[in-house]
């Protein structure tokens, strides 16, 4: 990951980047922009909600 953006509003965090990652299965590239939405509390995660591409993220574990 790289050039990331967290905004922190109370107990809410959101982080917005790009990933690209190996799928190790297929050897195929997953390449995607991402938002993440944590809630914090007591210092812990108590919710983690992922926002991606999950089209590409299918192609990249399709063995055909």
């Amino acid at each position: 990951m790289s050039d990331t953006r967290t905004v922190v509003e109370g107990a809410d965090a959101v982080v917005i980047g790009h990933m690209r990652q190996i799928v190790k299965a297929t050897g195929k590239v997953f390449d995607s922009p991402f938002a993440f939405h944590l809630k914090v509390e007591g210092g812990k995660i108590t919710r983690y909600i992922t926002f991606e591409d999950s089209l590409a993220l299918a192609r990249a574990f399709e063995t055909s």
